[in-house]
């Protein structure tokens, strides 16, 4: 990348991915801890399903939000608050809204893991998501894409990885519930 690119990469990413930060990090303990009390029920095969299901429900629809304000407000913001002449970030914040979008709804999922102590799980997944991650940065670089190219190709990447991972959540509290013994 040139140090233009760079620079406009670095405001869609900051800029992009601050508000899935905060929403994933603040709405992720809070459903670690209702996940955590619905195991601890009688019924708690039942109940954390129900919790699960109506979190990835909200996660979902504030997804779909985020994309949503993301299409209709980042190009205006960013002409409001660093001018035209950064208009060049947009273009890298769409290619970067999938990712952003998935990661919305992994992060706070990701916190069953915990829930159920299945951080080895976790870890493994980590793993492959940065492996993966770098595999698809080093085919741009060796195939000499444009920046516009590789960051696309780097959030569709982390998107599908990121899709994996919630499905990894959901195969996670099955698979704890089942051997637990919870799902009788």
């Amino acid at each position: 990348f040139d140090a233009q690119s760079a620079g406009y990469f670095a405001a869609a990413y900051r800029l992009g991915f601050f508000p899935v930060s905060l929403i994933a990090q603040s709405v992720g303990g809070v459903f670690r801890r209702d996940a955590i009390g619905a195991m601890a029920r009688p019924d708690g095969g039942s109940a954390v399903h129900r919790v699960y299901r109506t979190y990835a429900r909200a996660l979902a629809g504030l997804a779909v939000a985020y994309m949503a304000g993301g299409l209709l407000l980042f190009a205006p913001l960013v002409d409001l608050f660093f001018g035209a002449s950064w208009r060049g970030s947009v273009g890298f914040y769409y290619s970067l809204m999938p990712l952003f979008a998935l990661q919305l709804i992994y992060v706070p999922l990701s916190q069953i893991f915990l829930a159920t102590h299945a951080q080895r799980t976790d870890f493994l997944f980590q793993l492959t998501c940065g492996l993966g991650l770098v595999g698809a940065l080093g085919v741009a670089r060796l195939t000499n894409l444009s920046a516009p190219t590789s960051v696309l190709i780097f959030s569709l990447t982390g998107a599908a990885l990121m899709a994996a991972g919630i499905a990894l959540t959901y195969r996670v509290l099955d698979a704890n519930l089942s051997r637990s013994g919870a799902l009788a």
